[in-house]
């Protein structure tokens, strides 16, 4: 099959996102691909690609704003940047709020919650993405031979797009972990029918020191 990739880009008024950071003289703009239209050249400005936030790794003022939908980016961003400002400019509503210490404190407790859960269940369902750049199948393996050493019984859940309301048909699932986009364990886990946790966590837990 034929990939062909296109660029996809937020129907913004440009000029509205860019009067709405002026004010934050120094401050360093992230931004998704889909507003690299928008604020792509701008000094202390870069991209963020998915968990990679290695654009900010030589910033050194007090105030981050990241441009995008979600708050899954500025919580990564807030919780490498403990000490900086982090806001997020909704490109949609042009609104800017602050990500709170708080905020992070509480995904941190969430994690922990997430991994108790785990600990204890029984039947575990593993989202796997089949999109290009996504599709971890050999990770999601790897993670389902660990639980089923535990005692666990596994199952794998392929699909291009993850649609909460899916898990909806399978009755027994104690908790999902997550191999797709890490977005969804964090902006949609409320959506799911079940707790959800990311990949990420469960690396950390079973398979570092």
């Amino acid at each position: 099959m034929k990939i062909i990739y296109e660029p996809v880009r937020f129907n913004a008024d440009s000029g509205r996102l860019l009067k709405a950071v002026k004010k934050y003289d120094g401050a360093f703009i992230a931004f998704t691909a889909q507003l690299s239209h928008v604020f792509k050249g701008l000094k202390n400005s870069g991209q963020v690609l998915g968990c990679n936030i290695g654009c900010l790794k030589n910033f050194k003022g007090n105030t981050i704003i990241f441009a995008g939908d979600g708050v899954f980016h500025a919580l990564i961003i807030k919780k490498e940047f403990l000490d900086k400002k982090v806001f997020v400019l909704n490109p949609l509503d042009f609104s800017l709020r602050e990500i709170r210490i708080e905020e992070v404190s509480k995904f941190i407790k969430r994690d922990a919650i997430l991994l108790d859960k785990l600990r204890e269940s029984k039947i575990v369902g593993i989202i796997i993405s089949s999109k290009k750049g996504q599709e971890r199948m050999a990770l999601a393996e790897k993670i389902k031979k660990k639980l089923e050493s535990e005692g666990k019984k596994a199952h794998l859940f392929l699909s291009d797009n993850v649609n909460p309301d899916e898990f909806l048909n399978f009755s027994g699932l104690d908790i999902l972990v997550n191999t797709a986009c890490p977005r969804i364990g964090i902006d949609d886990y409320a959506k799911f029918p079940v707790p959800i946790i990311n990949c990420s966590l469960v690396l950390s837990y079973y398979f570092e020191d």
